[in-house]
């Protein structure tokens, strides 16, 4: 089954939330300086770079 790009972004997009929320929940505020917590604040921040991306590309293919 081929899914349209409506359908991949947003099973994408959906994805990625469903993970970045899980990533966050997991953090406690007073061990945001351990390795772990940086590493999943890294992967957090990633996860919002590419999806600013895909996000971007999929305007772009929407106006044109």
């Amino acid at each position: 089954m081929k899914f349209t790009d409506f359908q991949k972004y947003k099973h994408d997009t959906i994805g990625k939330f469903a993970i970045l929320k899980e990533m966050i929940e997991s953090l406690e505020e007073g061990d945001l300086k351990t390795k772990d917590s940086q590493e999943i604040l890294e992967a957090a921040n990633e996860a919002f770079e590419k999806m600013l991306a895909s996000s971007q590309e999929f305007l772009i293919k929407i106006k044109n």
